[in-house]
């Protein structure tokens, strides 16, 4: 696939350089996030994100420009596609991912782009027992839902609510039987 040639010639430390030698840049941060989105399509890459220590690059992103929706938007995909595998929800969580998700959706009510990749966030995250009680005690079920109210003719955010929504209702219904 064109995916792994790319990342074959190098272009996945490339990138993981770049943000960390220019971590004020929000230029840099976000269209590397883009790219960690665009790359991180695979169990190997999303492992290797991580061990090059790529997941705080973009959560240090996510803290450098909290205001910034583009970068916001940006870090949320990448990290929707990173948190598709179990060992890094469990990093991401421990790093403090939910919280800066929920941060930007809250900051960021109004753009439908934040609101849709962070709720696939969450839906990601919440396929952790321990990460769903985080989710659910910072809020995130609110704020998802909110994100369903306002954008409702959005058809792709709203089916990633809604998984988001059953992922986290699934658990607490299994932790009742």
């Amino acid at each position: 696939s064109d995916q792994a040639k790319i990342i074959s010639l190098g272009a996945l430390g490339s990138v993981l350089r770049a943000m960390k030698s220019h971590s004020m840049s929000l230029s840099v941060q976000r269209w590397g996030c883009v790219a960690l989105w665009h790359l991180s399509q695979d169990s190997s890459t999303r492992e290797s994100v991580a061990i090059q220590g790529g997941l705080a690059y973009v959560l240090d992103a996510m803290r450098a420009f909290p205001a910034v929706a583009e970068l916001q938007h940006a870090c949320c995909g990448a990290l929707h596609n990173l948190a598709a595998i179990e060992t890094n929800q469990v990093r991401l969580a421990g790093m403090g991912s939910i919280q800066l998700v929920i941060k930007a959706m809250q900051a960021h009510r109004q753009n439908p782009k934040v609101q849709h990749v962070a709720c696939g966030v969450l839906n990601n995250l919440a396929q952790n027992e321990d990460n769903e009680a985080s989710i659910s005690t910072l809020g995130g079920a609110a704020l998802i839902q909110e994100a369903m109210e306002v954008y409702p003719k959005d058809t792709a955010l709203v089916e990633d609510c809604r998984a988001a929504l059953d992922s986290l209702s699934a658990r607490i219904t299994n932790k009742k039987k």
